[in-house]
């Protein structure tokens, strides 16, 4: 059916906007995180870039790729990158010094002191980041669906409004919601399992 179709349509920008904004922001901020040089110098231009919402390059972005897959993708790597990159950056800026220190001091190279001790502190960051993405990433793909007529769930709601059918307007917006939930619901999930191990998500420090 036309629902199904919307559907996958939505849930195939969303998975590849995620996928390349969740890869791009870790291994970028990982590497902002690590050099003190690096994270003051990009800092004021991550400052004047993220504040900028998908909706203001739609039409340049609907102008040079068309109604298309990578158009909504476009959309949705701007409103997430930014997300996942500061939270991995703080993730390995907040790592204990003292440990590194120590670390330094028993002879553990650069690159062991960051898969062992950086990577592993800074994964609760990094999933965080991941979780807020991905909802937004959502949002996104919708608007882009809704305001640039790219196939999807938000063209849907857009046709059954134009149509005057209500109960299909608002029957969309209901299901559009309770994905958003399921999202959610499923990283929060996902983030438990995968790092059962770390202090943070152990039952006796929440």
């Amino acid at each position: 059916s036309l629902f199904w179709v919307a559907l996958g349509n939505t849930m195939e920008s969303w998975a590849a906007g995620l996928v390349l904004s969740g890869a791009a922001g870790t291994m970028a901020g990982i590497l902002l995180g690590s050099s003190d040089r690096a994270y003051r110098f990009c800092r004021v231009v991550i400052e004047l870039l993220r504040p900028i919402p998908p909706i203001v390059i739609l039409p340049l972005a609907l102008l040079a790729l068309g109604v298309t897959l990578q158009f909504k993708v476009l959309l949705i790597l701007q409103g997430t990158f930014w997300v996942v990159l500061l939270q991995a950056a703080y993730g390995v800026r907040g790592v204990d010094r003292v440990m590194l220190e120590t670390a330094q001091s028993y002879g553990m190279s650069k690159m062991r002191r960051f898969f062992h001790i950086q990577l592993p502190g800074s994964l609760p960051y990094i999933a965080t980041g991941i979780r807020i993405a991905a909802i937004f990433a959502l949002i996104v793909s919708i608007v882009a669906e809704l305001v640039g007529g790219a196939p999807g769930l938000g063209n849907q709601i857009l046709k059954a409004m134009s149509a005057g059918d209500s109960r299909t307007m608002y029957a969309l917006i209901l299901l559009t919601g309770l994905l958003g939930v399921l999202i959610t619901a499923t990283f929060s999930w996902l983030e438990k399992r995968v790092l059962f191990w770390h202090p943070a998500y152990r039952p006796e420090t929440r």
